[in-house]
């Protein structure tokens, strides 16, 4: 007999279903991780590359503001970007349009310029 699992992110574990309960198993993964669009990822993530200097911190944070990148800033101590839990991929590539960059690993649904 074939089980399905589900990887509950919020208790670290996977649940574990019988073949004959796809419909249940599919509930169950919609209730645990509602996603809006694509991966949600639920992890910060920083980068120094796409930092700016402690100074330049105030006018960079108003310039994500101003291109409606609401998920993202400049840490203050470090000049590191941030971007906040829960964001997705094209959270992702809207910021770095944004700041005219590209990623130069770029998979699939990665921005890698024009």
């Amino acid at each position: 007999m074939k089980k399905i699992g589900i990887y509950n992110p919020d208790t670290n574990q996977t649940e574990w279903f019988d073949d004959g309960s796809v419909e249940l198993a599919i509930a169950r993964a919609r209730q645990v991780s509602p996603i809006k669009s694509g991966f949600t990822h639920r992890r910060k993530w920083k980068s120094q590359s796409m930092g700016v200097h402690r100074l330049q911190v105030p006018e960079a944070n108003a310039f994500l503001k101003a291109n409606g990148i609401t998920n993202a800033h400049h840490d203050p101590r470090t000049g590191e970007l941030v971007m906040d839990r829960n964001w997705t991929q094209a959270d992702r590539n809207r910021l770095l349009r944004a700041k005219g960059l590209m990623d130069g690993d770029a998979g699939y649904g990665d921005y890698a310029g024009k």
